[in-house]
This record gives C-alpha cells, structure tokens and sequence, in this order.
C-alpha cells in the first residue's frame, strides 16, 4: 500500500501541475484579453471625441451656412 499511495501522489502532483499550468495560462489570457478590451475602450474613447469633435464642426458650419442663407435671402428680398 506504501507504494500504492506513493504513485498516487505522484499522478496527484502531476494533475495539480497540470492544473497549475492551465490556470496560469488562463490567467496570462484573461489579462492579455483585459488590456486588449482596455485598449479598445481607450480607442473607442478617442474616436468618440473625435466625432463629438466632428459633429459640432458640421453643426457650426451649417449654422453658418442658414445664417449666410438668410442673410443672401433678406439682400434678395430688399
């Protein structure tokens, strides 16, 4: 039974490397995967602002296009 219970350990520390590894492994993916979604929320981020950036432009500038609009409109009425 002495040797029985000594391969039995033996399989059990193999198992628990096993595991051991699997584990690391699953954590070195969880945190590879967590700074890739970190790095897409910081780039989705940015390119929000760019287009809030944007859209003010287009709002701006089609406010300056009603407002030169009127403005040829009144000179076409006078």
């Amino acid at each position: 039974t002495e040797v029985n219970t000594q391969l039995d350990t033996k399989v059990d520390k193999k198992e628990f490397y096993d595991y051991q590894n699997d584990v690391k492994k699953e954590m070195e993916t969880s945190k590879s995967e967590l700074r890739t979604e970190v790095n897409t929320q910081l780039e989705t981020k940015v390119d929000k602002k760019e287009f809030h950036d944007y859209q003010n432009d287009v709002k701006k500038e089609m406010e300056t296009s009603k407002s030169e609009l009127r403005t040829e409109v009144n000179t076409q009425l006078d």
